[in-house]
């Protein structure tokens, strides 16, 4: 009974930032139907064409289609990397400056690069840290 109390009610939680990825996710999807819907049209150019015959075209129609699956899981590779590195990079970073606080050492303000997430909460978390520095909170 206790995991129904603790479920979350709203998942629109920070809507600029689902938002984002919400859209890049589905300009991937976009991009994919277009990729299959232009290999589509070209197989069935060459399949209704009266001239075509079963032979060697038919290699040369899945290498097409190897290629162009290929070129879209290298697309999907690389663009969930670039999704992901905008949100594991930052929270690296944030970990490792909470455990260097937390350590004792000196600590500085959490720096994110530009264009990278959790901004938010690393300028949260330098205001709680500064906070606490000013009040002696340890």
């Amino acid at each position: 009974m206790d995991d129904m109390k603790n479920r979350r009610r709203h998942f629109w939680i920070n809507p600029t930032f689902q938002t984002r990825y919400i859209a890049r996710i589905f300009a991937l999807q976009v991009l994919t139907m277009a990729a299959t819907a232009v290999f589509t049209l070209m197989l069935a150019f060459v399949l209704f064409d009266e001239r075509f015959k079963v032979g060697p075209g038919w290699n040369q129609i899945f290498a097409a289609f190897v290629v162009i699956a290929m070129l879209v899981a290298a697309g999907v590779a690389w663009l969930g990397v670039r999704i992901s590195h905008k949100i594991c990079g930052p929270a690296f970073r944030i970990a490792a400056d909470l455990k260097s606080f937390r350590e004792g050492q000196p600590t500085r303000p959490i720096r994110l690069r530009e264009g990278d997430d959790l901004g938010e909460l690393a300028e949260a978390l330098n205001q709680t840290i500064e906070h606490w520095q000013k009040n002696g909170i340890r």
